[in-house]
């Protein structure tokens, strides 16, 4: 084998190019053939680290020597190398453990109830202190606090020494039931009567409740009645309702809500918005 076929170059040469190009258009730029010549002769040298720039618009050749062949990676995708780049769109659920739930819990319970089952638990709490028992209210045997609750319902008197109402005694257990279920204490106060677990406190809640409204306790009425059409056009002739000024407005706002979309408590009226008409 010859030398000349040994030596054979296989590089592409951009000089073949411009011949292809001078067979046609014998009248091409002569900058374009001197840039064309040097990329051809940094090939032939081997450099890797100098390009040439060049521009045509205004027949002018600007050479650097800053530009730094790169070769393009290609992202190695097997599967075992493979890696989650954004965790948040790949999973599919978050993290949360049970503090998490919770605190999800209580910020959805109603205020009002959140107070009134602080108020009720610290009054609970000043009754065990009275009866010398400083352990948490979940962590009490249920025999023991089945026993402490009873006394509890019996005993417990207004500061001004009058009995409380029948409903709000049982507000009182009820607030320490939901105490209890959030610890998962494992027996319900207000379960089956045929649960022999906080008998004695269902049993005495039953008759304190009755005894009470023999003495005329819990006698109010059960809802409020609803406003009659006369009522609402009188309401209407005295200014309290309508347009006439910003509070008649507000009121009547107030009263619509309440008929047609059925809203109670201030926080439900504080937290409606328009995307929920």
């Amino acid at each position: 084998m010859s030398d000349e076929v040994a030596n054979f170059n296989l590089l592409w040469s951009p000089m073949n190019l411009l011949q292809d190009e001078q067979d046609v258009n014998p009248d091409i730029d002569e900058d374009l053939e001197n840039v064309l010549i040097q990329i051809d002769m940094l090939a032939d040298q081997g450099s890797t680290e100098v390009c040439p720039e060049y521009s045509l618009e205004t027949n002018t050749t600007e050479t650097t020597n800053t530009c730094i062949a790169t070769v393009p990676t290609v992202p190695d995708t097997t599967h075992e190398n493979m890696e989650l780049e954004d965790k948040q769109f790949d999973e599919e659920f978050l993290h949360l453990d049970d503090n998490g739930v919770q605190n999800f819990l209580d910020k959805q319970q109603n205020k009002n109830t959140a107070k009134k089952s602080f108020y009720d638990l610290a009054l609970v709490t000043r009754f065990l202190k009275k009866k010398k028992e400083t352990r948490e209210i979940q962590t009490i045997p249920v025999v023991e606090l089945d026993s402490l609750l009873s006394n509890f319902v019996l005993t417990v008197r207004k500061k001004d020494g009058q009995e409380y109402e029948p409903s709000t005694i049982r507000g009182f257990i009820s607030s320490v039931e939901r105490k209890l279920r959030r610890h998962k204490y494992g027996h319900s106060i207000m379960g089956d009567d045929n649960d022999e677990s906080f008998h004695l406190t269902r049993e005495t809640l039953k008759a304190k409740q009755k005894l009470l409204k023999q003495k005329g306790k819990g006698n109010k009425p059960k809802r409020a009645q609803p406003l009659t059409d006369e009522e609402i056009a009188m309401l209407f002739d005295k200014n309290v309702l309508g347009d006439n000024s910003p509070k008649a407005l507000l009121n009547t706002v107030w009263l619509n809500n309440c008929v047609q979309f059925g809203l109670r408590g201030v926080s439900e009226h504080y937290s409606l918005r328009y995307v929920f008409i």
